[in-house]
């Protein structure tokens, strides 16, 4: 995998994603690693972090079949989700981390039999971490819920009253994992003065405003989950993988009907377990209710929906090892849709890996070039701040690859599409590929910046004239402005 630039995170303050205990050069991020960055030690131990979530996944759901679990385990480490972590190397053990927990806090709820009610305890702080390390892996923890509580639906040899109770007491505790969250986000807060930042509709999110908004946001989960898919705006969905999601998507419904006929005449447990299945992409999808203004999922926000097909194998499972006559042959069939799911992400995950290293190769080069321009200009040599615009393939220069086939997330582009990250991403370049150090203006500099003659008469970059100095900041001017926010 090919890690590009990005700008330096020490000037943003921490979103709701990635939260003030894990942030930062003093925070739990790097006490775990010792303070080293290194993708060739990170990405190890995201893999094993992820690797060990998928286990607690598969303990919870009942998969136990030797063959399947690693055929689940290599569908998830080979999936764009995984990939899409260890981009962001500074931060992708971090998302390993708070994928095993949330996974772990699930099976300390439905799995642990603890005196004292300790396994809940467990639970709650586990879920706690993992929420505090990355909230959008709440939909994993739900949807390991919902499916646990379709199995125990359909056990008979479980009272349904006990199997409420059950349901109730793992939803209360959830539900005080939030609230001890919340408390704990608020308290660092207020003892290190430091905000949220508005990144992706984080600045907006509250519990009145989540209310207000799920009239739009509960039906979006639902397209959220047929675009991850069977779309092209969240994974890339290319080599067939459309096709195997469809099957096993056909897979899942047909063995959720066979449950349903199983069970037909307790009305109740029939009605828990349709009604479950209902709600699943709903859950898995929580992200999008807690944050409405969150805007189109990207592959590292897809962990519950990721989930929510191992899900899908497992009920698939419960009626193939139910089945006297076709068993053998349904368990094959399963474990070859499973693979060939596996194969479509590797293939799709190495696409788009060639495709950052043209993108990655292309960028240096430019990047050598403006820093020629550059040393070419006095105010430069002086100090002056350097203000870089844009993308160059949003610009005058075509990509080095195919798009495609490439996911949403490369096409994307190896720069922000913000003021400061735009700026930031090329001078994280700068500084890792050539040695350069400058300073970037602030976002509202670059912004009145841009509403100058002297800049909208500025032609694109390589032109001459594209490097130039408006209002003492060093200006070079890669892509019109429309395209940054």
């Amino acid at each position: 995998m090919v890690f590009g630039p990005a700008p330096d995170l020490s000037r943003f303050s921490p979103g709701p994603g990635i939260t003030l205990w894990v942030d930062g050069a003093g925070g739990l991020r790097q006490r775990l690693r010792g303070g080293v960055s290194n993708p060739l030690f990170i990405t190890p131990i995201t893999i094993l972090l992820f690797s060990l979530g998928v286990q607690f996944c598969l303990d919870v759901i009942n998969i136990n079949n030797k063959i399947l679990r690693v055929l689940c385990g290599c569908f998830v480490i080979c999936s764009p989700l995984v990939a899409c972590s260890i981009t962001y190397y500074p931060f992708s053990d971090i998302y390993g981390y708070a994928f095993l927990c949330s996974a772990m806090s699930v099976w300390f709820f439905c799995c642990v039999r603890l005196p004292h009610h300790l396994n809940y305890v467990f639970g709650i702080l586990s879920l706690v971490l993992a929420v505090g390390m990355y909230q959008t892996t709440v939909g994993v923890p739900l949807v390991l819920l919902v499916c646990r509580f379709v199995f125990d639906a359909y056990d008979q040899s479980m009272p349904l009253k006990q199997t409420l109770l059950r349901l109730t007491k793992t939803l209360l505790s959830v539900f005080a994992s939030c609230v001890l969250y919340l408390v704990v986000m608020k308290a660092v807060q207020f003892f290190t003065g430091v905000g949220m930042a508005d990144y992706r509709g984080s600045g907006s999110m509250s519990l009145s405003h989540a209310v207000a908004s799920l009239g739009t946001s509960v039906p979006r989960t639902y397209t959220n989950y047929f675009d991850f898919i069977f779309g092209g705006s969240i994974v890339g969905n290319h080599f067939l993988a459309k096709w195997f999601n469809a099957a096993l998507l056909v897979f899942s419904i047909t063995s959720s009907l066979v449950l349903l006929a199983r069970r037909r005449k307790s009305l109740v447990r029939c009605l828990c377990i349709a009604i479950s299945a209902l709600l699943a992409p709903m859950a898995a999808g929580a992200i999008s209710i807690i944050v409405p203004d969150s805007g189109r999922l990207m592959p590292l926000m897809v962990g519950g929906y990721l989930v929510l097909q191992i899900c899908q194998i497992a009920i698939a499972l419960k009626v193939v090892m139910e089945s006297v006559r076709w068993g053998r042959a349904l368990l094959s069939g399963l474990s070859i849709l499973i693979a060939l799911l596996t194969w479509s992400s590797v293939l799709q995950v190495n696409t788009d890996a060639a495709a950052m290293k043209l993108t990655m190769n292309q960028a240096s080069t430019i990047a050598q070039d403006i820093l020629i321009r550059l040393g070419q200009n006095e105010a430069y040599l002086q100090g002056a701040p350097v203000m870089i615009v844009g993308s160059p393939w949003d610009g005058s220069l075509k990509a080095p690859y195919n798009q495609s086939r490439c996911s949403p997330y490369v096409n994307w582009g190896l720069f922000w599409n913000t003021w400061d990250g735009s700026s930031g991403c090329w001078q994280a370049l700068l500084r890792l590929h050539s040695g350069a150090s400058f300073q970037i203006p602030s976002p509202d500099e670059m912004r009145s910046i841009a509403l100058t003659s002297e800049f909208t008469n500025m032609p694109l970059f390589p032109a001459m004239g594209s490097v130039n100095v408006v209002h003492g900041v060093l200006v070079v001017k890669i892509t019109d402005t429309k395209a940054l926010h």
